[in-house]
């Protein structure tokens, strides 16, 4: 990660946490995302005191927008968050998006957004390791980047 972005009051998560997370999801999730988790859950996002972690947006019809991140999900988020993910399955049908952009079943909450969209990391399939913004209904997914590094590395101050 080159920027300098605050990763502030995190509450880090556990060799014990990500087991249970791997147990409920049914995924072994990748290295680079036990470590940021391990590091940053639950921590909100900033530049410094006075800047948000900005991050473009451009979606497959040319739209072109950004939104801000807010905060790292924890671990009853994450659990939360993945009860109720079938939304991004009726999304991926919705929005006829191919399994060749995206798998939604293989997406994995990591980030809430100022926008109250959601930053996923795609955890298995064709896509491990690409990082997609999800919003709330109106535009779908978005891929970002191929991973988390590259995602972080993209955002700016704003």
């Amino acid at each position: 990660m080159k920027n300098t972005i605050k990763f502030n009051k995190s509450n880090p998560l556990t060799d014990v946490d990500i087991a249970e997370i791997e147990n409920f999801t049914g995924f072994n999730l990748p290295k680079e995302i036990k470590s940021f988790l391990k590091k940053y859950a639950d921590s909100t996002i900033m530049f410094d005191h006075e800047n948000y972690c900005i991050i473009d947006l451009i979606f497959t019809d040319g739209l072109k927008t950004n939104d801000g991140l807010q905060k790292v999900d924890s671990l009853n988020s994450i659990k939360e968050k993945w009860k109720y993910r079938d939304y991004l399955h009726e999304f991926q049908r919705d929005f006829q998006v191919s399994n060749d952009f995206v798998e939604s079943s293989q997406l994995f909450p990591l980030i809430e957004t100022h926008l109250g969209c959601q930053i996923y990391v795609s955890i298995g399939g064709n896509h491990l390791g690409k990082i997609f913004h999800v919003d709330n209904g109106d535009f779908g997914f978005c891929h970002l980047a191929n991973s988390l590094d590259e995602f972080l590395d993209k955002c700016y101050p704003g």
